[in-house]
């Protein structure tokens, strides 16, 4: 091929504004200085990369809502559009960026092209990390697996390295475990790829062969995405092993991921799970990953704390709880209660204050199934005590409630006082208001008030919204009365569980307050979802034997 251009790096007063801009990080800045500094050849190899780290970086911070993914792309397909004119300098670390932007904003046949391109090109445009982007992206696109692994026997051989082909390999010896390893010319990004690519064609064994060599190669070092993609596409009993595996690493996963693994475990129904899995064990798992987490020097989204106080909440769903007399009923929600109160607390110490999803998540899924409409009221003046106002979730959860307690009277008053805050605002009740209020109903066999309520505000429905207002009430009615999760556990099991459970979170307080907390070497935390003892008690071999099998297979 041709070789590239000579830039004039004369710096002008445009320059001088584009190094400000990238810096501050402004897309639209840089997109309208982009075109001049382009004619004048001002634009060097550094500013090429730094140009495409912004197109990635920028959609990753706003990737939910993908606002401006329509200008990110534009201006992508103008930086691949300058590289293959050769209009602006090679440079392989911008391509791993845009590669991998195509591949996150699911753009995959934008990205095959480039690639396609790239592959044609000499080293001034591909390098390993190069191709690892493009195996990863090529994974998504749905390249068969044995395409993939060529392509990587492929990097391998052109860009050799320092022996990269042996380190990478799964029987490579490391010369010294004791001692940091340097490998010049080795590019984990590439065995990124590859691991990736396998994961996604289900060839599992060869992925846990790629992130054990990840963790020999680079064992305090190794990036989080390895981790993440085995919590993402493996069932939940390895990716929960896994995340414990990159906190006792010292790898420090996002809070997104830490929310990820909690909703999978929160989603797991009380039941058969490796052994006598139930709520508390489920709920436990959470608390060791949070632990976990923390102490590997990971930040929690607030998030988190509503997902463990439903989980808690989730636990009065036993069939045995719903039946057991007053006495039983008193004491377990006391203990319950001091539960949430403890790990409120245990949040505050990690600076995430009580935040609105929580309040909510306390009215749905401890007030309705307690019985106890003092909680309701007592969480109102909190949020408020804390400057939140009640929103529209707030105001469905308190109709969740009024019908888990069957208090018809709350369910009234609630709605009405649902439909007065939207009317304040000019607004009207929307379906997931009309469709939570059916389930509550439904709890009460009261579905003539969802109809009184449809005749009184017709006005405000639709055709689609009434047929979906009937479907709910249909489903609930077909579904029958409630009698309570059927499980094994006794009210003396739940009880003790919840003991248990306080008793974790006011350990991972203490230790948090008196800035004493034992590290993950010294104090490892537990692997497994199940704690039980039937569980931790057995291992398929002693420590000195995994010791001696892993010597075997790591030293000369």
């Amino acid at each position: 091929m041709t070789g590239t251009r000579r830039f004039d790096r004369r710096p002008s007063e445009e320059y001088t504004l584009l190094a400000h801009e990238l810096g501050a990080a402004n897309l639209d800045e840089v997109t309208r200085l982009y075109p001049a500094l382009l004619q004048s050849s001002q634009l060097g190899k550094n500013d090429v990369r730094k140009v495409a780290q912004l197109i990635h970086s920028t959609y990753r911070r706003d990737s939910e809502q993908n606002p401006r993914l329509q200008a990110l792309l534009e201006f992508a397909d103008t930086l691949v559009r300058d590289t293959r004119k050769q209009a602006v300098p090679s440079s392989p670390y911008a391509y791993l960026h845009l590669l991998s932007f195509f591949k996150e904003a699911r753009q995959y046949e934008r990205g095959y092209e480039f690639w396609s391109w790239l592959a044609k090109q000499d080293d001034e445009y591909v390098n390993p990390a190069v191709y690892g982007a493009a195996i990863e992206l090529l994974a998504y696109h749905g390249e068969k697996l044995g395409d993939l692994e060529q392509m990587y026997v492929s990097a391998l051989k052109r860009f050799p390295g320092t022996f990269s082909e042996y380190h990478l390999s799964p029987r490579a010896i490391v010369p010294d475990r004791a001692a940091p390893m340097t490998f010049p010319g080795l590019h984990v990004t590439l065995l990124q790829g590859i691991l990736t690519a396998r994961i996604l064609h289900g060839d599992w064994r060869n992925a846990y062969l790629a992130l054990d060599t990840a963790l020999r190669l680079f064992p305090t070092q190794v990036p989080r995405r390895f981790f993440e993609l085995f919590l993402y596409e493996r069932p939940l009993a390895e990716g929960y092993q896994v995340f414990l595996l990159a906190c006792r690493s010292g790898v420090n996963m996002t809070g997104h991921a830490v929310t990820r693994l909690l909703d999978r475990i929160a989603s797991l129904k009380p039941g058969p799970f490796e052994s006598s899995t139930n709520g508390v064990v489920l709920v436990r798992a959470m608390l060791n990953a949070i632990d976990a987490h923390q102490r590997a020097g990971g930040k929690l989204h607030a998030v988190a704390s509503g997902v463990v106080i439903k989980a808690l909440g989730d636990l009065l769903l036993s069939r045995s709880f719903t039946s057991c007399n007053s006495s039983d009923r008193e004491r377990i929600v006391n203990v319950l209660l001091d539960t949430v109160r403890e790990t409120i607390k245990l949040f505050a110490s990690h600076g995430i204050p009580p935040s609105l999803s929580m309040f909510n998540n306390i009215i749905s899924a401890v007030a309705g199934r307690t019985g106890r409409t003092d909680i309701i009221e007592n969480v109102l003046r909190d949020v408020r005590a804390v400057g939140l106002e009640p929103d529209e979730i707030t105001r469905r959860a308190i109709l969740v409630a009024a019908g888990d307690m069957r208090d018809m009277e709350l369910l009234a008053a609630s709605w009405q006082k649902l439909v007065e805050a939207d009317a304040a605002k000019g607004l009207q009740p929307e379906a997931p208001d009309w469709l939570t209020l059916a389930r509550a109903a439904s709890k009460l066999n009261n579905a003539a008030f969802v109809e009184e309520q449809k005749v009184l505000l017709a006005h405000t429905l639709t055709q689609g919204l009434n047929i979906k207002i009937q479907r709910e009430l249909d489903r609930a009615k077909a579904r029958g009365p409630e009698v309570g999760m059927s499980d094994s556990l006794s009210t003396a099991a739940i009880e003790d569980g919840l003991r248990t459970i306080l008793a974790d979170v006011l350990r991972m307080s203490k230790a948090v307050t008196d800035g004493q907390q034992a590290n993950l070497y010294e104090n490892p935390v537990v692997m497994s979802i199940d704690m039980s003892p039937s569980i931790l008690g057995h291992a398929f071999a002693s420590e000195q034997e995994l010791m001696s099998l892993y010597d075997e297979l790591t030293t000369d």
